[in-house]
């Protein structure tokens, strides 16, 4: 494993396609609602704190803990 290589995505880029008989305006007012409130898309763009636990038979295992980078 190369430290230098980050484990995770270093872009995501996505593209949409729709079909509408609705006008621009209405769309992009769409777009901006259902961006503002998608929990995913939230997630992706701004660090979040990360914890869990891990279990070995068992017994739970201490680990450091993830931090967001």
């Amino acid at each position: 494993m190369d430290e230098a290589v980050p484990a995770g995505y270093e872009k995501i880029t996505y593209e949409t396609h729709i079909k509408s008989p609705a006008d621009a305006e209405t769309i992009q007012k769409l777009i901006g609602m259902a961006e503002g409130h998608c929990p995913l898309l939230d997630i992706l763009k701004r660090p979040i704190d990360v914890s869990g636990n891990i279990t070995l038979n068992g017994k739970r295992l201490e680990m450091a803990a993830v931090e967001a980078a």
